[in-house]
């Protein structure tokens, strides 16, 4: 048993170790990315040309955004909007959310919603998985 655990723990340091060399790879390159960019299109863009996988691709949206947007309480509930039916609600979420991300790439400024949106955005542009949770 106590064999068991060791190995387990082993294999965990070594998975966890050449996952962190992937990332200061990709962390790297990320660094040199503009502060800004024009559209959540044109970082996916970028993004795809110098990663090939999922997981580094999805690193690589990560590590922008957290080193290039700022949180900022301001931004909360800028764009509230009133509705009366489910269907209105739909319409009126979807293009909230579309006007948010464009905000959070252009200003470099959100909260937790505009974080979420803008790396669902853009991983969604990559075509890989996500969801943003509530």
């Amino acid at each position: 048993m106590l064999l068991r655990g060791y190995i387990s723990l082993v294999l965990f340091f070594l998975f966890n170790s050449t996952y962190s060399q992937e990332y200061k790879s990709v962390d790297s390159i990320v660094s040199d990315y503009p502060n800004r960019f024009k559209s959540s299109s044109q970082l996916a863009q970028r993004i795809s040309e110098d990663f090939n996988t999922d997981r580094e691709k999805a690193r690589a949206v990560f590590f922008w955004i957290a080193n290039n947007i700022e949180y900022g309480l301001e931004e909360s509930d800028k764009f509230g909007f009133e509705y009366s039916t489910k269907s209105e609600y739909d319409e009126k979420l979807k293009k909230h959310n579309k006007k948010l991300v464009k905000r959070v790439i252009s200003k470099g400024v959100a909260v937790c919603e505009g974080y979420a949106l803008l790396f669902t955005k853009v991983c969604d542009e990559l075509g890989i998985q996500s969801r943003v949770i509530t």
